[in-house]
């Protein structure tokens, strides 16, 4: 799950309850879409900042990746405050 506060970008990870969490500060947080060096070449959608970064959208297609990327890039980073 993505959340995006005034302040933070909380990405939460877990079945049922969040099991891990992470949080980026809202305006030095970015969205990169990337090809993976697997053999697949599979996009991964990540948020990064300060040097953390977070995989979000593993089970999307890269066309579902490249949708979602878009939203959050609109909605985070100094672009979105």
């Amino acid at each position: 799950v993505v959340s995006v506060f005034d302040e933070v970008v909380r990405v939460e990870r877990g079945f049922g309850r969040p099991e891990s969490v992470q949080e980026f500060d809202r305006y030095w947080a970015r969205v990169h879409l990337e090809r993976s060096a697997g053999l697949n070449g599979a996009m991964r959608l990540l948020i990064r900042s300060k040097g953390r970064a977070a995989e979000i959208g593993r089970c999307l297609t890269d066309d579902e990746r490249s949708v979602v990327a878009a939203r959050l890039s609109g909605s985070i980073g100094s672009m979105g405050n």
